[in-house]
């Protein structure tokens, strides 16, 4: 046959190919068996529209309906022979699937994405071309950040759109997490799992330490400025995440945290500041860190230090502190069994450091038994836990952040008064998980952070053990091992400990008597 620029004619089925350009994967069974039913009784009502390549014909627009042709036993097919370029094609192709209701969102991300690629990342003009908003396209193009795990996901119908829309908006690592914890184990709905993200993966920029513009930070990062992880940089394509300046990539965000206070940490030493990490909590299990209770603001005194806050609120600046306990301008009221520290005899303060020493043990040794035992909790909670529940109600001293993590959560550390308040903070955790998270509060502020504290292993974590750790944690192996870590802590004996031997006394000597006399 001739080839006729815009010609209509007749073509044989097998002068006819698909295009690899068609951004369509997908063909629905049914909707296939409905159009070739149609065809078989009316034939083709509306020309197929084709460009010839080489020696053949490549479908632009028709894809379907060749292919119920060829089930329906056609040998031709009526069709308008057209020139087009690579990208004039690609774009009439997608504008065509797009008309169409059976288009699956993937296969419409792809011909955005080669689309997009003709057009030199103008997202603008293809939204006019299409007649889409701009928002709408950049969602489009997100779902081919879709890892493969996401993608069968929501193929296999475990996800809606909706939930793709979000989910590809994160890292590979995260996409994992959400897709098997947030929506298929939990159900979350799409309020939820947006919720989830806002609260749990999402990090405020705005209260970072370092400049943003920095590019010598981590020089493989760069600059926070240019980041397409950073939603202010996209404001269309991170609208579901409100405003403000927020980062979705915690690997990177933590990295650079880490660095910007290695770096503080060595400007102040190179000033030659004494720096010591600290938090702005009153507890912290993070070793290292000395928390609020172990240190005092400085007023003034020879003892000064740079506390360099490396967690919680205020990460990343200083504020000047005094780590000397018995310090009279800085501690001057600290009192240790109705007496003055400082006045205590050698013996005295050896005897309350081992005493002390002896504390820390028992409670690094029932931390660990903690954070052994609690795991092993499963299925409904017995009378036990129950009861400590009850006779433990959360007065908010116990770190919520801390007893969640031991159960594999992550929760915001705040201080909360109000139900709701609580509410939004646990929001996605079930109710079992509360229980345990509950639990795990009351063990930790009763038995790991009140270091004076009396022993209660045998009352209630020797049981914990005997009834959910049985043959797999060994409370003496754990107790010993918190002995050896803490060896180099131990407190050296002061000149005058009671039992030691003391030196001989030197008296005066006596007068030797003179020769020669006599009474």
């Amino acid at each position: 046959m001739t080839d006729t620029t815009d010609s209509l004619t007749q073509v044989n089925l097998a002068e006819l190919q698909e295009s690899p350009l068609n951004p369509r994967r997908g063909f629905d069974k049914a909707s296939m068996d409905e159009r070739t039913a149609s065809i078989r009784e009316r034939g083709i009502l509306t020309p197929l529209l084709v460009r010839r390549v080489n020696s053949h014909f490549e479908i632009v627009a028709g894809a379907r309906r060749f292919r119920a042709a060829k089930t329906a036993g056609l040998e031709s097919v009526p069709v308008i022979v057209k020139e087009f370029t690579d990208e004039e094609a690609a774009e009439v192709m997608l504008i065509d699937n797009l008309q169409r209701q059976d288009v699956h969102p993937l296969d419409e991300a792809e011909g955005y994405r080669r689309l997009l690629k003709a057009k030199n990342g103008d997202v603008k003009a293809i939204a006019a071309k299409v007649g889409k908003s701009t928002s709408y396209i950049y969602g489009r193009l997100a779902l081919n950040n879709l890892t493969e795990h996401s993608r069968k996901a929501y193929l296999g119908g475990r996800m809606e759109l909706g939930h793709a829309l979000l989910v590809a908006k994160l890292q590979p690592d995260e996409q994992k997490q959400v897709v098997n914890e947030e929506i298929s184990r939990q159900g979350a709905s799409i309020v939820d799992l947006k919720r989830f993200i806002e609260e749990e993966l999402l990090l405020d920029l705005s209260g970072a330490p370092w400049k943003k513009d920095d590019e010598t930070l981590i020089p493989k990062a760069g600059s926070c400025l240019i980041c397409t992880k950073r939603t202010g940089m996209n404001p269309e394509l991170f609208q579901d995440f409100g405003k403000g300046d927020k980062c979705l990539d915690g690997k990177c965000f933590h990295a650079k945290m880490d660095a910007f206070l290695v770096r503080k940490r060595l400007e102040l030493q190179k000033v030659g500041e004494k720096v010591q990490n600290i938090s702005l909590n009153f507890w912290t299990n993070i070793k290292g860190v000395l928390g609020r209770d172990h240190y005092r603001d400085w007023k003034g005194c020879e003892h000064r230090v740079i506390g360099l806050i490396v967690d919680g609120k205020g990460i990343g600046s200083t504020k000047k502190i005094c780590l000397t306990s018995d310090c009279k301008k800085c501690n001057p009221g600290r009192h240790i069994d109705g007496h003055d520290f400082a006045r205590q005899t050698g013996p005295e303060r050896y005897k309350r450091r081992m005493e002390i020493r002896e504390n820390k043990i028992q409670q690094e040794y029932r931390a660990r038994l903690m954070k052994a035992v609690v795991p092993l909790i499963k299925g409904d909670l017995q009378r036990i836990h129950l009861l400590a529940i009850i006779r433990e109600v959360s007065d908010n001293r116990a770190s919520l952040e801390a007893a969640a993590q031991i159960i594999g959560k992550k929760v915001k550390d705040d201080l909360v008064f109000e139900i709701a308040e609580l509410d939004k903070i646990l929001h996605g955790i079930s109710d079992q998980d509360l229980k345990r998270i509950a639990f795990a509060m009351m063990l930790q502020r009763d038995m790991v952070q009140d270091p004076f504290f009396s022993l209660q292993d045998d009352e209630l974590l020797s049981p914990l053990v005997k009834l959910h750790g049985s043959g797999k944690i060994d409370m003496k192996v754990i107790e010993a091992q918190v002995r050896t870590d803490l060896e180099t802590k131990k407190p050296k004996p002061p000149k005058d400990v009671p039992g030691k031997k003391p030196g001989k006394k030197r008296g005066k000597k006596a007068k030797p008597k003179a020769k020669g006399k006599t009474k």
